[in-house]
């Protein structure tokens, strides 16, 4: 069975975000909600700060500098009227210059849920949040926000390969492809992936880009284990 799934942002045009009931004790890190800290992506968050370089570099202007803060927290409600299994919302700002201050907040699902009988498989997990953190790091740049992702293919390899060989799992180059370019298929970059498959496979854009949603759907979905 092939899922849809969804990542996303949004940019708000109000400089008042929407309160978070947690604070920052010192005001220079990044703060996980009791309730985050607890789930899924709270124990993703942890993996990837420990597996992987690229990952801390993505978020590394919000620690240790009380102008720029990050908050991570659940929201179950707000993200699925989002159409997202998360999200990141910042203020708006210029974009001729970067934000010499900002507050971010990136909303998760309480669960890993994806449909009734379907859920996020560990590299499901990790692959949104560490989605969400290149939307963080360019919240902070004097750059709109690039809603086809064409910008994040490079980093997000990095990550899944820092990743996979912290944490022994040996995905192969193909793998970390296909996790990269899931929730960037709008992209350049995967539309030439595509195109480049059906040329070397003498196939269809069509056939590949079905064979391509099976097989990513495999590495990050799972059936739910009912007798948990």
């Amino acid at each position: 069975m092939i899922l849809s799934r969804w990542l996303g942002y949004v940019v708000n045009d109000s400089a008042d975000l929407q309160p978070v009931i947690f604070v920052d004790p010192d005001g220079k890190d990044v703060i996980l909600s009791p309730l985050f800290s607890k789930g899924e992506f709270g124990k993703a968050f942890n993996s990837l700060k420990t597996g992987s370089k690229t990952f801390n570099t993505l978020i590394s202007k919000y620690e240790n500098n009380s102008k720029f803060n990050l908050k991570l927290t659940v929201n179950t409600q707000k993200v699925n009227s989002n159409g997202s299994a998360a999200f990141t919302e910042y203020a708006k700002g210029q974009y001729d210059k970067a934000p010499s201050s900002l507050d971010v907040t990136t909303y998760f699902k309480s669960t890993t849920s994806v449909e009734t009988n379907y859920e996020y498989t560990t590299l499901g997990v990790i692959l949104v949040v560490a989605h969400e953190a290149l939307h963080q790091k360019i919240a902070l740049l004097p750059v709109k926000e690039d809603s086809d992702h064409n910008k994040y293919t490079s980093e997000l390899t990095n990550v899944f390969s820092e990743y996979s060989k912290a944490n022994n799992l040996n995905l192969s180059e193909g793998d970390i492809k296909d996790l990269v370019f899931s929730g960037q298929q709008s992209s350049k970059e995967f539309k030439s992936y595509i195109t480049d498959l059906a040329k070397n496979n003498n196939s269809t854009y069509e056939k590949e880009k079905s064979n391509y949603d099976t097989r990513v759907s495999n590495l990050i979905y799972q059936k739910k284990d009912e007798s948990k």
